[in-house]
């Protein structure tokens, strides 16, 4: 099985939320080390090269990254899906003037 086989088969294991959850808890992990390695790394030149957080992953973490980032590629449209949320916006604001409209 291909990883874009594995990604699609966790996006419908887990679903979008938690595979964002995992996603975001696991950045969060990453982002302790680097607050607990800040101390030493302040006074070296090595400190612009180490400011990102993804260099405190593990190869695990960054292969599950990998994989998540990959499943919600293939499986979600981020384009469409902002699309729908505009529209749905508009559509309430223009309920919201019809019935202030009705209102006067």
């Amino acid at each position: 099985m291909n990883s874009e086989e594995k990604a699609i088969q966790r996006f419908n294991r887990f679903g979008r939320d938690t595979l964002e959850k995992i996603f975001n808890r696991i950045h969060l992990r990453a982002d302790d080390r680097k607050k607990a390695d800040i101390g030493h790394l302040v006074e070296t030149e090595e400190w612009a090269a180490t400011c990102r957080s993804t260099r405190y992953l593990t190869e695990t973490e960054t292969s599950i990254l990998h994989s998540i980032k990959l499943a919600l590629m293939l499986c979600t449209n981020p384009a469409e899906e902002a699309k729908q949320k505009v529209l749905t916006r508009v559509q309430e604001r223009r309920e919201r003037r019809k019935a202030l409209a009705l209102a006067a």
